[in-house]
């Protein structure tokens, strides 16, 4: 029997909520039955070495600066070379020149849309549309978003799926000394840590974290920040960090593949997106039980229950977000009950068995046609 070939498409293999859902796709997926490959427009990711360690081919095709007709039809040539069944899109430029060349190559597609589209390119929701007239199925990870796409974008309702991000709860049950683990990161004794993931791109809004915890150390000088993630803004931030005479209480630590364990020397996570699907950050946390602070945006109060899992703050209000910090902190047993609280609502609602499932029966559903 012909295993089905799935070929996963991403902008790059950059460590993200993104990269990190294809690669747990093709870690637990049926090799029996499937056979993924996985394709990026940019080379030499970070993560493109654990999809190799699972024997699983990594094509790059490279997108050029602008608008790169060439990509899709150099894509299509891949397709037939590989003999794919099936087409997966990540990212909104991704599917436009993935989707073009699966019409292309006759191979059924399937799109997965993380966050809302981006309308300082206004024209990104009519492009959408129309691809969606030749996507098989158009999939959101959280209900927001499949909202978005149907009332603001007009695309088909039954052609919207919602397959909600979840996460492995096994992971997060690790044991670790936190008295060591803090001195790791450079934590006393005394510190309340909050800890932020994300990109440093403009919809993580750090810069209202920033000026929240200018504020929060006024009030707990014992608050440390640690900033985990890269990206383009990080010279900005880390300037911004010395204009708000904060240097001595944030920690920039890089890209880490250790957050399991960070969440257990940790106190508080705390995420000031302006814009987000359903972040897995968020869900980690609360498998780590994790209490949270986070923006009432988009897929977030999906996940974050406020006053009962967490806090939920206006977005790009510094002063909201530094009252609910400082709350944190002053009453840690309902913070600790809130992580608890977290934890079970995760495993009620957002298992990585439950989402991962229901890609595996949209497989079958689009090879069986």
């Amino acid at each position: 029997m012909k295993k089905t070939h799935i070929m996963f498409i991403t902008f790059s293999l950059d460590v993200g909520g993104i990269e990190t859902l294809i690669l747990e796709i093709c870690r637990r997926i049926d090799r029996q039955k499937y056979q993924p490959f996985v394709c990026s427009f940019f080379e030499n990711g970070r993560l493109e070495p654990e999809f190799k360690n699972l024997d699983i081919p990594v094509y790059t095709v490279q997108k050029s600066d602008g608008l790169d007709w060439s990509l899709s039809f150099r894509l299509v040539k891949l397709f037939k070379e590989l003999e794919v069944d099936i087409v997966h899109t990540h990212n909104p430029s991704v599917w436009l020149y993935g989707g073009i060349a699966a019409k292309l190559a006759g191979v059924p597609l399937i799109h997965t849309a993380h966050t809302p589209s981006d309308y300082r390119v206004e024209r990104w929701g009519k492009i959408e549309k129309v691809l969606s007239w030749f996507t098989d199925r158009v999939t959101s990870v959280s209900i927001s978003v499949g909202e978005f796409m149907i009332q603001k974008e007009g695309i088909a309702r039954e052609k919207v799926l919602v397959i909600q991000n979840g996460v492995k709860l096994e992971d997060y049950e690790v044991q670790v000394n936190r008295d060591e683990k803090r001195r790791e990161l450079g934590l006393f004794e005394n510190d309340f840590a909050f800890i932020n993931v994300a990109r440093f791109f403009p919809n993580k809004d750090h810069s209202t974290l920033l000026k929240a915890f200018a504020k929060v150390v006024k009030e707990i000088p014992e608050a440390k920040l640690l900033l985990c993630g890269e990206g383009p803004l990080k010279e900005d931030l880390l300037r911004e960090t010395e204009a708000l005479k904060i240097s001595g209480c944030v920690k920039f630590l890089g890209n880490r593949r250790d957050i399991p364990q960070i969440h257990r020397a940790i106190d508080a996570f705390v995420l000031s997106s302006i814009k987000e699907g359903l972040p897995i950050v968020l869900l980690e946390a609360m498998a780590s039980g994790v209490p949270i602070i986070t923006t009432d945006v988009d897929g977030n109060p999906e996940a974050v229950a406020h006053n009962e899992t967490g806090l939920v703050v206006p977005a790009r209000n510094p002063e909201a977000l530094a009252k609910a910090m400082v709350e944190m902190r002053r009453d840690p047993a309902r913070a600790r009950a809130m992580g608890e609280k977290g934890k079970a609502r995760v495993k009620e609602l957002f298992t990585f068995e439950k989402m991962v499932n229901a890609y595996y029966k949209l497989y079958d559903e689009i090879s069986q046609k």
